[in-house]
């Protein structure tokens, strides 16, 4: 396909608007059951005499998911969607029956891509234009993408500012696409007070040069709001679409083939109804972790210490995006500009002021990171499905400050672990009832508290450690310790704090080494 960067194009009208149905994953995985939604627009569109649309959304989830949702385990998962994204995954060659499918039946077919790889999955599909989400509205190295390919844009704009709006505006007037804006409430589905649909009046006011449309997630029993945005000015609309079958249900706003055949209707007989009176757009309960959860923030590839300014190399983006994370809008602006002022772990979110608490399963994948970085910095070489206790006292969450990980080798008459510490972490003091225990330093220095007397230890040099005294150990540098003891029995960890659990289960998560 030949890229040229387009003039015009006939984005809908208010006597011919342009509808929108979206697919979205309610093809449930099945190309089969994708045909059967292809056909059902078309058939709409037959009925109806409208010009109707098909839309597809094309993710590369191999990179858009966060590492830790790539897994086997997804019971914990960053990304809500992940385990949906997963289960209704269709390859290129699905897509391309669906593709070919649509144009048989004479309607139009195009696609939202959430990351680059997916830009050009639409350039090579040959699409007339191309659509932008809300979570990626503000996504600056996709929007650039986007732009370069000099294709028409549909863009909604949920969640973002009359600010960022302009930003997206100027971009796509610089670079020659052309642009219609769609107003979005990114609540799914979206309440009636919620709705907002004056909006649109506002940005016809503001834009006076771009198209403005409508895409809505309100309860599918109610067409009549598509008509009280054309009255607005919106001459494009959008809703999710699907087919029910005895094994698919649909969503809360997705419309069934016989509601969107009467939205369809509604909207095109709409009148002068309108709905608010000239109120800007505020913010909703609920949308800014709506987007967050699909909006890609910025992480750190591996551990980046405490004042260095962050490069290209220390970073990469993945969804999802958590309060305080700079996003991906941010990219251009922290890029060897950055210094934090504390370490940052591998795979952990970059930002000012991240508070809220992190899913159990980022945190593991940031601890098996960083594992990996002491163990090949130590050039120590650890055989595959070895058993990996991280060992976090205080929860999870505090693992970066009280905690070890544990690396278990052998456990026979005799046992041998590797014990890895990270700069900063203390381990607290408990003593065992039956094992005695060397500890020999391999990297790095430690310092073991033995009875209440210190013992700092740096490579090659051993502490013995007999039953009943009590030990701590901390490490401000980072320490990678083998340990050679008699067996090792479960439970046998008594803590001085009584508060720490004494079921090791719920003081240690054991994984299984790659």
């Amino acid at each position: 396909m030949v890229m040229t960067t387009n003039t015009t194009f006939d984005f809908g009208s208010s006597l011919k608007p342009l509808f929108c149905l979206e697919m979205a994953n309610n093809h449930s995985g099945s190309t089969e059951h994708g045909i059967r939604i292809v056909e059902a627009a078309a058939a709409i569109a037959n009925r109806t005499n409208a010009r109707v649309w098909l839309k597809l959304q094309f993710r590369e989830l191999s990179t858009f998911l966060h590492p830790a949702d790539r897994g086997q385990d997804l019971s914990d998962p960053v990304t809500k969607q992940a385990i949906r994204f997963r289960e209704t995954e269709l390859h290129n060659s699905d897509f391309d029956v669906l593709i070919k499918s649509a144009r048989d039946a004479g309607i139009g077919i195009y696609s939202t891509p959430f990351d680059e790889p997916s830009v050009d999955r639409c350039v090579a599909a040959g699409f007339e234009a191309i659509k932008i989400g809300s979570p990626s509205a503000y996504d600056w190295p996709l929007l650039r993408k986007i732009a370069k390919t000099g294709l028409p844009v549909i863009a909604s704009v949920g969640g973002l500012s009359i600010n960022e709006i302009d930003d997206v505006v100027d971009l796509f007037r610089n670079s020659g696409n052309p642009l219609a804006l769609m107003h979005c409430v990114s609540v799914y589905p979206t309440a009636t007070e919620d709705l907002q649909i004056d909006v649109v009046r506002q940005y016809t006011e503001r834009y006076p040069d771009i198209t403005i449309g409508y895409s809505g997630h309100e309860d599918p029993q109610r067409p009549e709001f598509g008509g009280l945005a054309l009255a607005k000015g919106a001459v494009l609309f959008e809703r999710h679409f699907g087919v029910p079958s005895d094994s698919v249900k649909l969503n809360a706003y997705s419309l069934s083939p016989e509601q969107a055949e009467e939205w369809i209707a509604t909207t095109v007989r709409a009148g002068a109804a309108c709905g608010g009176v000239g109120n800007e757009r505020r913010a909703v309960e609920g949308e800014f972790d709506a987007l967050q959860s699909l909006r890609r923030g910025i992480y750190a590839k591996h551990s980046i210490p405490a004042g260095k300014t962050v490069t290209a190399d220390d970073i990469f983006l993945s969804a999802p995006c958590f309060e305080g994370q700079f996003h991906a809008g941010k990219y251009y602006e922290i890029v060897d500009t950055f210094t934090p002022m504390a370490d940052i772990h591998p795979n952990l979110p970059i930002g000012l002021d991240v508070t809220k608490k992190l899913p159990k399963s980022l945190i593991i994948s940031s601890i098996i990171a960083r594992v990996e970085e002491a163990l090949r910095s130590a050039q120590i070489t650890v055989e595959s499905e070895t058993e990996l206790e991280i060992s976090h006292q205080y929860g999870i969450e505090h693992f970066y400050e009280q905690g070890a990980v544990i690396v278990n080798i052998i456990n026979r008459d005799y046992a041998k672990k590797i014990l890895i510490q990270f700069p900063g972490q203390n381990h607290p003091g408990h003593h065992h009832i039956q094992k005695e225990e060397t500890f020999q330093v391999l990297h790095g220095a430690v310092d073991l508290v033995v009875d209440g007397q210190n013992n700092h230890l740096g490579p090659g040099q051993t502490k013995l450690i007999e039953p009943g005294h009590i030990h701590s150990f901390s490490s401000q540098t980072g320490v990678i310790i083998e340990e050679v003891s008699t067996t090792h029995v479960p439970g046998d960890s008594v803590y001085v704090d009584s508060s720490i659990p004494s079921d090791p289960t719920t003081r240690k998560t054991v994984l299984l080494t790659s």
